[in-house]
This record gives structure tokens, C-alpha cells and sequence, in this order.
């Protein structure tokens, strides 16, 4: 039913992010590995967030108040994306692969990943005014 290589891919991204101390059993699993990934693992879109933070009337988030919704278990030194949260280590999974960084700000650790192209102009306004620092792609 399943070929090796995707048995071997998914496996390992089963294990790599401990879905089964999460509860969810391999043979669950292997039937929609990407809803089950995203159900999972990721958490809800940081921009609905911000959303309506801001339909009630407050202030944008800071980075770091971004962060602690983003990935309140994440370690410091990891980066993780502003759109949907992914990280250094659990990358969002796309047709070709794992995702990789349009915009990143290394000294804070907050970014925009390729799955999260709709998030780069935004992104791009916050570091022209100075609420984030230098981008490399």
C-alpha cells in the first residue's frame, strides 16, 4: 500500500517530533500524515491572532509577546516563523520538501518562512521601521 521511502519519510518525521508521546499512534498517522502534522504540530496562524488583537483595539504584538504565542516551549535560540510557527526543527512540509527562510532576523530569532510568503510584506514594513532588524534570505 505505502512505498518504502514513504514509509521510511513519515516514520521519521514521526519520530523526530515524538507524535507518539503526543498520543498519536504510527498506523493513525501514516493514513494523512499532513493533517495530522498540521493538527498536531502546528498551531494556529499567528496573523489571525493578530487580527484580533487589533479588530479589539490594542497595539500590534511585539516580537517577543509574537514568540511566546508562536512557541512558548521553543528554545531561545530558535528561529520560528511569525506566519505559522514552524521552527528551525520542525519545518512546514511542502511538495518539495521542508520549508526554508525568506526573511529571517538571526538576532531575534523570528522570521518568514516559504509556506508564508503572504506574511513577507508585512514583515518588510515592521524592519523598514525599525521593529526588526536586518534580513538575510
Amino acid at each position: 500500500m505505502y512505498t518504502d521511502e514513504h514509509l521510511d519519510f513519515w516514520g521519521e518525521f514521526f519520530t523526530a517530533n515524538r507524535l507518539h508521546a503526543r498520543g498519536v499512534r504510527f498506523d493513525t498517522f501514516i493514513e494523512d500524515p499532513r493533517a495530522i502534522a498540521r493538527a498536531v504540530i502546528f498551531r494556529p496562524r499567528l496573523d489571525d491572532i493578530e487580527d484580533l488583537v487589533m479588530r479589539e483595539g490594542f497595539l500590534p504584538l511585539l516580537p517577543a509577546q509574537l514568540r511566546a504565542i508562536a512557541k512558548p516551549d521553543a528554545r531561545p535560540d530558535e528561529n520560528y516563523c511569525i506566519g505559522c510557527g514552524c521552527t528551525d526543527s520542525v519545518g512546514c512540509l511542502t511538495a518539495g520538501g521542508i520549508c526554508h527562510w525568506l526573511r529571517l532576523d538571526a538576532e531575534r530569532h523570528i522570521g518568514v518562512c516559504s509556506e508564508c510568503s503572504d506574511v513577507v510584506a508585512p514583515y518588510d514594513q515592521a524592519r523598514a521601521c525599525g521593529a526588526i532588524a536586518d534580513v538575510t534570505a
